[in-house]
């Protein structure tokens, strides 16, 4: 059950608030209204002049807003007194509401600006948001159906040249967006190995897949399949060109690997493409289980 004291206390706080900052600004509204009249001369052909009343219930009510926005400006500022009032805070509100009645033709605009500033950066920041959302739905449902394509396309193994380029480029895009994606940087590799038939392109996949994952300390199942993607384009390459460099560069892979998972080791004991590897004396200490 809501309390019924608790809430006459809070309207009575309002209308001591609203007492004591608008009914000051409507009297410093009507102070600015009689200024005016103050003074006997007047230019000659002068228009007829709106009724001294009119003037002053207009000054009143522009004073009643001024003094209001006071209020907004002390809130915003967290300087606003706190209940129960003192002397002083009763002199604060008091004071405040009369400038502000004077001042309210200028308060006002100056108050209002902020208020619309602040309303359009909302506006603008709430459509950031929603075209930012647009993207990433469109970003997600291309990632989907390209990846589908590259998985379908590797295992047709049925391979043309400007299917196999429009694939690569369309995943190197997506891997600019989705730089972390475990089967998209895993697709994009095969797809320069098997279909363009170009191992140092799909080796710099891999390495660029594996300097992410580090970035991001994510030293998981997934660094592990791209340290062994990588060590199985390094044993390719060394089988070309006879680089003992290369050779070295796949052993640290496969090392990497089943430091990641230990799964791999089972892997390299039974991969044919390792089988010199694990004759050397370096190879056979990657098979021994700790």
């Amino acid at each position: 059950m809501p309390d019924c004291n608790s809430e006459l206390s809070s309207f009575l706080q309002f209308l001591t608030i609203v007492a004591l900052t608008g009914v000051p600004g409507m009297l410093g509204g009507l102070t600015k209204a009689v200024s005016p009249f103050l003074s006997s001369e007047r230019a000659a052909g002068e228009k007829a002049k709106p009724q001294p009343w009119q003037i002053y219930f207009a000054n009143s009510v522009t004073g009643f807003g001024g003094a209001m926005s006071a209020v907004l400006v002390t809130l915003w500022a967290k300087r606003f007194p706190k209940f129960p009032l003192d002397v002083e805070a009763y002199l604060l509100l008091f004071t405040t509401g009369y400038v502000a009645g004077y001042i309210a033709n200028k308060l006002l605009p100056a108050i209002a600006d902020q208020v619309y500033d602040k309303l359009t950066q909302l506006k603008k920041e709430q459509q950031e948001m929603a075209k930012q959302a647009k993207t990433d739905t469109q970003n997600s449902t291309n990632l989907s159906t390209h990846l589908t394509r590259a998985y379908d396309y590797l295992e047709r193994k049925l391979f043309f040249q400007d299917e196999t380029k429009s694939l690569i480029q369309s995943l190197t895009k997506l891997v600019t967006i989705y730089p972390d994606n475990r089967l998209l940087n895993i697709l994009l590799g095969r797809l320069w190995e098997e279909a363009a038939q170009d191992r140092a392109m799909a080796l710099e996949t891999m390495r660029r897949y594996i300097a992410v994952k580090l970035k991001l300390g994510q030293k998981d199942d997934d660094l592990a399949t791209a340290y062994w993607n990588a060590a199985n384009y390094l044993e390719g390459e060394f089988k070309v060109s006879h680089n003992p460099e290369l050779r070295s560069q796949a052993i640290d892979a496969v090392r990497n690997a089943i430091a990641c998972s230990e799964h791999y080791r089972d892997v390299y004991l039974e991969d044919e493409d390792f089988e010199e590897i694990r004759r050397l004396p370096e190879g056979r200490a990657l098979g021994q289980r700790p």
